[in-house]
């Protein structure tokens, strides 16, 4: 019995120790779950089978927007949360772990929360066997790695951005090296095109030096120059005759004379049959030839015993729009360029002006004694004269008896000293221009006596050696001077006898007219009175319209018919003077209280003024058909009449009075007695 009651007394002991160490244990399950409920793990476990079931999830599910209690019932499965972009690749991953029978599973997946956002998790799990040792669930914790990931997509693209930079300077240093050397490489070829131009500037110097040197020897230093600038081992020049059909060798290289096997070279090309060198001038332009044994159909090959060509360049040279000569060479050991053709072409061009100069050197020391003669003997006065300073350089036998000096005397002298008119002298000089020629009709000049004269002069403008100087010839107008001044003269005594004929007609006309016809100029003809029409005419419509307007504006003033229609008989009869014997005619109609006055003007020849008394006074006269009778008539019918006349037209302005009783006029005695 006591060993019965202890023995319950040690189990009641044990249960109590056991219910203490469950209390104890469950305890630390809630703290542990409290932990990884605050925790960043979140603890699962799924079954497998479709959709991933979850059996257990923590609380911090939470932190997704999801209820625990929403998987453990089943209404949302795991594969539910999976971004769809994800879900087949995590199905291969996780079935070939199962196949495979793999127990720990490492996974990186998106997942979508309750509200929508995306966040990537890390999945860590470990697989359960049942007691067949048949994988069946998975448990483990899920990480929030969204943070993660961002960093490194930043980091990624920072990768990314400072390789695209690495890259990106890398090329700019590639191309900043590339461009370097290419400055390297453009300052060697500046600096020897420099040293070329150098050597190419000496040349030329030196071959302004060879004054008094033959053609032969300028042409042959021209040619070991052009050699030398282009690097080359032969060379030839020759010289185009101005059709450019024949080309004469007048230059080869020394290496070329030593090297050519030919015993007799030949100095004439024609141009048509010369093969490659010929070119230059049948193109007029440079040609370059870099592997001349390569096939041409340029050339027409070269003779046995002709130095090999590996290289060839030639060069025309142009001089006033023409080939003039062409300068070649050969055998470079690099390739011939337009550095190459510059050198050639500045060379030959340089020397075909030196020899161009020699030649006008040449021809002018022959020909300064001819010239001098020619000069001496010339009767114009002739005068040579420095343009700035005005000095007298040269004068011939004729200037000097012109001005009256002896030669030395004279060539102390300037130009202001020989001119009564030295300021225009010294703007003839200012104004200095190089080819120009004045002529100069009239100038006062000055002899040594003091004695001025008028001449005439010609001047030169023109350089020579940087000198500008003038060269002038003086001509004495004395006798054509007084010549003209004696025409002038009676040119105005016949004006003023034209004059005075002209006044005699004006005063016969008056007279005989009783004062009526005046013969004036256009400025001394009245304008009075009203202007009532004014119109022009040139065909018989308007003709007769201006009849019937004249007659009716008469009429309005006051006029009689009768004398209204006489009075558009006599404008009627001016009008038809300018339609026949005129262009442009027009008519002015004014009425003043006493009067009608039509003026009638057109633009003809008009009458000659021998014709005019005869024309106006004659009846019947006329130089043309009509017009005689016409001015009887208007000096019948009018009471006044202006006559003016002349080459540029005739102006006819006839007045007759509305009321002549009025205006009854007696003879004026006077005038008669006055003329």
């Amino acid at each position: 019995m006591s060993s019965d009651h202890e023995a319950l007394k040690q189990a009641s002991e044990r249960l109590e120790s056991l219910e203490r160490e469950l209390r104890r244990t469950r305890e630390e399950l809630y703290r542990l779950m409290a932990l990884v409920d605050r925790g960043p793990a979140t603890v699962f476990l799924w079954r497998i089978a479709p959709r991933w079931p979850v059996e257990y999830v923590s609380a911090n599910i939470s932190r997704f927007g999801y209820d625990p209690e929403e998987f453990r019932s089943g209404r949302i499965s795991w594969a539910e949360l999976i971004h769809p972009d994800d879900t087949p690749r995590l199905d291969a991953e996780i079935t070939r772990a199962i196949q495979d029978g793999t127990h720990g599973l490492v996974l990186e997946y998106r997942i979508i929360t309750r509200s929508g956002e995306v966040r990537w998790v890390e999945e860590h799990a470990l697989g359960l066997l049942d007691e067949h040792h048949r994988l069946t669930h998975y448990q483990g914790i899920i990480l929030d790695i969204t943070a993660r990931k961002r960093a490194e997509a930043a980091l990624l693209a920072g990768k990314e951005e400072l390789e695209s930079r690495v890259a990106e300077r890398t090329a700019d240093l590639t191309r900043a090296n590339e461009k370097l050397r290419r400055e390297i490489a453009q300052r060697q070829r500046a600096m020897e095109a420099l040293q070329l131009d150098e050597t190419r500037l000496e040349a030329l110097l030196d071959l302004n030096l060879m004054t008094e040197a033959s053609v032969k020897e300028i042409t042959h230093f021209a040619m070991e120059e052009a050699v030398r600038l282009t690097r080359s081992t032969l060379g030839y020049l020759a010289f185009v005759n101005e059709s450019e059909t024949v080309m004469t060798m007048h230059a080869w290289s020394e290496r070329a004379m030593y090297d050519c096997l030919i015993a007799e070279k030949p100095l004439i090309y024609p141009v048509e049959t010369t093969g490659l060198w010929g070119e230059a001038v049948r193109q007029r332009r440079p040609i370059i030839t870099n592997d001349y044994q390569a096939p041409n159909p340029w050339k027409k090959g070269y003779p046995e015993g002709h130095v090999e060509l590996r290289r060839h360049m030639n060069v025309p040279i142009m001089e006033g729009g023409r080939v003039v000569a062409v300068i070649g060479v050969a055998n470079k050991e690099t390739e011939y360029d337009d550095a190459d053709v510059r050198q050639l072409r500045l060379l030959g061009t340089g020397m075909w002006r030196i020899l161009e100069r020699k030649r006008v050197v040449d021809a002018l020391k022959e020909n300064e004694e001819r010239y001098r003669s020619l000069f001496a003997v010339e009767p114009d006065a002739l005068v040579l004269l420095d343009a700035q300073t005005g000095q007298i350089l040269e004068a011939n036998d004729s200037a000097c008896q012109l001005f009256g000096y002896e030669l030395e005397e004279f060539l102390s002298l300037t130009a202001l000293d020989i001119s009564a008119e030295p300021e225009k002298t010294r703007a003839v000089m200012d104004g200095w221009q190089p080819g120009r020629t004045d002529k100069v009709p009239y100038r006062n000049s000055l002899r040594k006596d003091g004695t001025i004269f008028p001449t005439e002069i010609a001047i030169r403008h023109f350089e020579l050696q940087g000198r500008r100087l003038l060269y002038a010839a003086y001509r004495d107008i004395t006798a054509r001077v007084r010549a003209e001044a004696e025409m002038e003269e009676a040119h105005e005594r016949l004006l003023r006898a034209e004059i005075e004929k002209k006044q005699f007609y004006r005063q016969v006309i008056r007279a005989v007219t009783n004062n009526k016809l005046h013969l004036v100029d256009l400025a001394q003809i009245p304008v009075e009175g009203e202007l009532v029409l004014e119109t022009s005419f040139d065909d018989p419509e308007s003709y007769r319209a201006l009849r019937q307007r004249v007659q009716q504006a008469a009429i309005t003033a006051g006029m009689p018919e009768e004398n209204a229609a006489d009075f558009m008989l006599a404008v009627s009869e001016a009008a038809a003077n300018a339609i026949k014997h005129a262009k442009d005619g027009r008519c002015a109609l004014y009425v003043t209280p006493e009067r009608v006055i039509a003026r009638v003007s057109d633009r003809g020849t008009g009458i000659h003024p021998e014709n005019l008394p005869a024309t106006i006074l004659t009846p019947g006269f006329s130089t043309k058909v009509s017009l005689g009778m016409g001015y009887t008539l208007m000096l019948e019918v009018a009471d006044e009449m202006w006559l003016t006349t002349g080459p540029t037209g005739t102006v006819v302005q006839l007045a007759k009075w509305i009321y002549p009783e009025r205006h009854v006029k007696e003879p004026d005695l006077q005038m008669w007695n006055n003329f």
